[in-house]
């Protein structure tokens, strides 16, 4: 089987102008930057660490779990509704029998209380 290109013409075709030791590096980041971007792209899914003060709107998947686009660190608040300033229902995110973040999975958040995250409303 033949390569597709040398590492030579990788290091030229990317423009890492990184020299000596640092050379397969500098190629080697750049490969691994522009194929997480790719991912992200085309996945719509993240390889970032979890944040502090984030609001995220998510349609429910009338399972008892929803996914969020970052790993959660800890919630303050649930709202259930389209509209922010009128909601229909919020959870008590400081009681581990009504909702928490799944200990495997932590860009999943699972209800406990039995009800669902309805799809077609936003939470």
């Amino acid at each position: 089987m033949s390569n597709l290109a040398t590492l030579a013409q990788a290091i030229a075709f990317i423009g890492d102008s990184a020299t000596g030791d640092q050379a397969p590096g500098g190629v080697i980041d750049t490969l691994l930057t522009e194929l997480e971007a790719l991912m992200q792209r085309e996945t719509g899914r993240f390889f970032l660490p979890a944040a502090t003060g984030l609001v995220e709107t998510v349609d429910g998947t009338g399972q008892k779990y929803v996914y969020v686009s970052r790993p959660v660190a800890a919630l303050t608040t649930i709202i259930i509704g389209l509209n922010f300033s009128q909601p229909w229902d919020s959870l008590n995110c400081a009681d581990p029998d009504v909702v928490i973040i799944n200990p495997t999975f932590p860009r999943r958040i699972d209800r406990r209380d039995g009800a669902v995250f309805w799809r077609g409303h936003g939470n």
